[in-house]
C-alpha cells in the first residue's frame, strides 16, 4: 500500500476562492463567445450567469470528489492498515469527515440544478443576477459548514502519508529488537539494501523495508523483510512508529528474527524481556546474534548455554538465516502441493 499520493486537502476558503475565480474566467470566456450571436440582453445575461453557476459547481465537485476518491475505504484495507488507521487516527472522526464532504458534493449539485432552472425561467435582469448571487451564498455556506472536517482530513492525510509502504500479500519476516542492536545491519546482510542507519537510540523514523529474492522451483520468489523497532511500553504508550512495528508483527509476520546484542546497547535483561513479550504472538521465531566480533568468546558461549540452549531457542548467522528463510518457503510450497 502507498499513501504517498494523498494530495493536500485545502481549507474551505481556499476552495471557495478557486471556484469563484473559475467562475469569473468562465464568464469572460462566455462573453467572448456570445459577442456575435443574436441574443437579447436578458439571454446574454442568462448565458453569463449560468456559466458562472456551472463553473462553480464543476470546480467544487471535482475538488471535493477527489478527496473522496483519494482517501481509501478503510473497511476495504488489509487488516494491518485498518488497525493502523484506527490506532493513529480517530476512526469515527475520519468517517464523519468523509461523509461530510460527500454531503457537500451532493448539496452543491442540488443547488446547481435548482438555480439553473430558476435562471432559465426568468427574463428579469435583477432576478437573474439575484439568483446567481443567492447560489453563490448558499454554496459558500455549504463549503464553510465542512471547514472543520476539511482541516481534520488534512491532518489525517499528513499522518497517513507516514504509513510504511508494505506489501501485505507476500511472505514477511520481521526483524525485531531494540534500536541500535544491529537490526538494520542484518537487513543489509540479508538483502543488500542499505537503509539509513542511525547511531542514536529512539531515532527510528519509520519501519525499514527491504526484499530478498530467491528462485523457488524455477520461479522468482520475493520475501519482505521489515526492520521493526522494539519497545517494552504498553500499546497505548507507544509512539506511532512503535505501534506500526507492533501491528506488523501481529498481522504480517510469517516469521520473526530477534536480534540480541551482547555488547548491551540495551541492558541484556531488557532484551530478554522483550524477546519473551514477542513470543506471545506465537509466531515462528529465531535468534540472530549481532556484533559477535566485539564480544568475548566466554560471554558469547555462556549466553548460548545459559539462555538459548536452556530455552531451546535456535540462532543463526546471516548466511544460515537467509538459507533458512528460503528453505521454509520451499517446505511451505511442498505442503501446499501435497494438499
Amino acid at each position: 500500500m502507498n499513501f504517498q499520493g494523498l494530495g493536500k486537502v485545502e481549507t474551505a476558503d481556499k476552495y471557495i476562492d478557486i471556484a469563484f475565480g473559475r467562475a469569473n474566467d468562465a464568464a469572460n470566456l462566455d462573453r467572448e463567445k456570445i459577442t456575435d450571436e443574436k441574443l437579447s440582453n436578458p439571454d446574454r445575461s442568462k448565458h453569463i450567469e449560468m456559466a458562472k453557476v456551472d463553473a462553480i459547481e464543476d470546480t467544487l465537485r471535482k475538488h471535493l470528489s477527489h478527496i473522496l476518491t483519494a482517501f481509501p475505504n478503510i473497511d476495504d484495507l488489509p487488516e494491518f492498515y485498518q488497525q493502523l488507521v484506527k490506532c493513529t487516527l480517530e476512526y469515527s472522526d475520519l468517517k464523519h469527515a468523509l461523509g461530510a464532504v460527500n454531503w457537500a458534493v451532493k448539496r452543491i449539485s442540488d443547488f446547481r440544478r435548482f438555480y439553473m432552472d430558476k435562471i432559465k425561467r426568468t427574463r428579469d435582469f435583477t432576478s437573474i443576477n439575484g439568483y446567481r448571487k443567492e447560489y453563490y451564498g448558499r454554496v459558500s455556506s455549504v463549503v464553510k459548514k465542512i471547514k472543520k472536517e476539511l482541516l481534520y482530513l488534512e491532518s489525517a492525510r499528513k499522518i497517513m502519508r507516514e504509513f510504511p509502504q508494505i506489501k501485505t500479500s507476500i511472505p514477511t519476516i520481521t526483524i525485531c529488537g531494540f534500536p541500535n542492536v544491529g537490526k538494520t545491519t542484518l537487513l543489509y546482510k540479508l538483502t543488500g539494501s542499505k537503509p539509513e542507519i542511525s547511531s542514536y537510540a529512539f531515532t527510528t523514523k519509520s519501519i525499514n523495508v527491504a526484499y530478498l529474492e530467491a528462485a523457488i522451483k524455477f520461479k522468482k520468489k520475493k520475501f519482505q523483510l521489515l526492520d521493526t523497532p522494539g519497545t517494552l511500553n504498553r500499546f497505548n504508550k507507544m509512539n506511532n512508529i512503535e505501534k506500526q512495528a507492533f501491528l506488523a508483527v501481529k498481522y504480517l509476520a510469517n516469521m520473526m528474527v530477534y536480534v540480541f546484542d551482547l555488547a548491551e546497547s540495551f541492558p541484556l535483561e531488557d532484551q530478554k524481556q522483550l524477546f519473551f513479550e514477542l513470543q506471545k504472538f506465537e509466531k515462528p521465531m529465531v535468534v540472530y546474534m549481532s556484533k559477535q566480533d566485539v564480544i568475548d568468546k566466554p560471554i558469547f558461549d555462556a549466553f548460548i548455554k545459559d539462555f538459548l540452549d536452556k530455552n531451546k531457542i535456535k540462532y543463526y548467522d546471516a548466511d544460515a538465516l537467509k538459507k533458512m528463510i528460503i528453505k521454509s518457503e520451499l517446505e511451505a510450497n511442498s505442503l501446499e502441493e501435497e494438499n
